[in-house]
């Protein structure tokens, strides 16, 4: 629903005074919704845009700098992050627009390569095997968020273990693979990655809520990303050690009868 609509439709129940049904309480919640997105996309675009207005201005683009390598370097990493804040609004947006679970045919590749753009980082280098014949049909948005959660938890990894590994002097090249595959009856994803290993003792909690290895985590990423990939009639399953951490999720390509359109707020589990 257009934002300007969904305004008036709130102020016309505040003003019946019929603000307590269901529907009132789901169109302010849209609209919140759409209000952060929206807060959030608009100056995060303006950023990027002068960005590149001071890069253009202190570079003659025959590769002359007129300021240092260093603040060149500071400049694409805030364009970078800018892209990257954008592309998580944009996923944001489709999950608003979309507030019921849906499953259709969509282009897993085309989700794929966006995941990959806004996670793209000098230290992690990705690398992405598109193998599979047959794809199921999923809802794009939500398993968007499910892929986004696991590759930056990968990214996460990579970062902590290339840090463990520039103070001990050690070379060490981050590496994220994707691989999809299928057979007859199943879809296959694959996130691979050689940072940091989840300890053993960890490897049953991490799909918990509030359950986190790093310290300023908040646990809702990997426990989300199950429960849409679940939604999916999927499984996922994880292995962990010195060498390669993995997530493999497991899609019928037959969805199954229980798969009908829910409600955006069953896409998100209940913490308790």
């Amino acid at each position: 629903m257009p934002l300007s609509n969904l305004i008036k439709r709130i102020s016309f129940s505040l003003k019946e005074g019929i603000f307590g049904c269901r529907d009132c309480r789901e169109n302010l919640e849209e609209l919140m919704l759409k209000l952060i997105a929206h807060e959030i996309r608009n100056p995060v675009t303006q950023i990027g845009g002068l960005v590149n207005r001071l890069h253009a201005k202190y570079t003659n683009g025959e590769g002359e700098r007129f300021i240092s390598e260093k603040d060149i370097t500071k400049l694409n990493a805030i364009k970078k992050e800018a892209d990257r804040i954008c592309g998580i609004t944009f996923i944001f947006d489709e999950l608003i627009r979309n507030p019921v679970f849906r499953p259709k045919q969509a282009d897993i590749d085309s989700i794929i390569s966006n995941i990959i753009k806004i996670e793209l980082h000098d230290l992690a280098r990705f690398h992405w095997h598109s193998n599979h014949q047959k794809q199921p049909l999923v809802d794009s948005a939500r398993l968007s968020f499910a892929l986004l959660n696991i590759v930056r938890n990968a990214k996460d990894a990579i970062l902590e273990k290339n840090a463990e590994c520039k103070k001990e002097e050690v070379i060490y090249h981050g590496e994220i693979v994707i691989t999809t595959s299928s057979d007859a009856d199943t879809f296959c994803v694959e996130i691979r990655n050689n940072g940091v290993a989840i300890p053993k003792e960890a490897l049953s909690e991490i799909f918990r809520p509030y359950f986190s290895t790093k310290g300023e985590g908040k646990g809702f990423g990997l426990t989300i990303a199950r429960d849409i990939v679940e939604k999916h009639s999927g499984t996922i399953h994880v292995k962990s050690g010195p060498d390669e951490t993995s997530f493999r999720m497991i899609f019928p390509l037959k969805q199954a009868e229980k798969n009908q359109q829910r409600n955006f707020a069953d896409s998100i589990p209940a913490f308790t």
